[in-house]
């Protein structure tokens, strides 16, 4: 047997240019939760089926945005800032970059630039899509809202960069009547 050590993961790391994200063990931890790497291409529209995939992708998505949530709410001890911080570790950790296009008292919009999603999309197919595919986006929105507002709310998709109209999504977060 033969184990691969992180002196191993060291010298890919140097070739390639990038720092070594692992730990002694071959785990990347953040904040004492383990993650795991994949390219988009195998997730999550490497799967196939993906349109049968929606509801599961938008269920993990909002377990997801709960934790998230709730992690940065304790760190930082304002829901305004705990926010910035969700939105700026989705950044560090590859999902895509966000703005805040519109905060209005019934809607929030959101866009969306370099999706995961959708980049997983377009290496698994050579055509736009019909609808929306960033259901898992969709879900951690939908999952970081409502532990925001302490109600579950409802996020929609009204465009997606897999459809090819715009090189963005762009998110409607429903904002709960008080």
């Amino acid at each position: 047997m033969r184990k691969i050590t992180k002196e191993v993961a060291e010298k890919i790391a140097e070739l390639a240019g990038r720092p070594v994200l692992t730990d002694d063990n071959g785990d990347i931890v953040l904040k004492g939760h383990r993650f795991v790497m994949m390219g988009v291409k195998y997730f999550p529209y490497g799967l196939g089926g993906a349109d049968s995939l929606r509801p599961v992708l938008y269920q993990l998505g909002e377990r997801i945005g709960e934790e998230f949530y709730k992690r940065y709410a304790d760190l930082a001890g304002d829901k305004s800032m705990a926010l910035e911080m969700v939105f700026g570790m989705a950044v560090y950790q590859g999902f895509g970059t966000f703005e805040i296009m519109d905060e209005q008292k019934d809607k929030i919009v959101i866009r969306f630039h370099n999706s995961f999603e959708v980049a997983s999309y377009k290496a698994n197919t050579d055509k736009e899509s019909d609808t929306p595919v960033c259901h898992l986006t969709r879900g951690i929105l939908g999952g970081i809202y409502s532990t925001y507002f302490g109600k579950r709310i409802s996020v929609k998709e009204t465009s997606c960069a897999a459809m090819g109209k715009q090189d963005f999504c762009e998110f409607e977060v429903e904002v709960p009547k008080e």
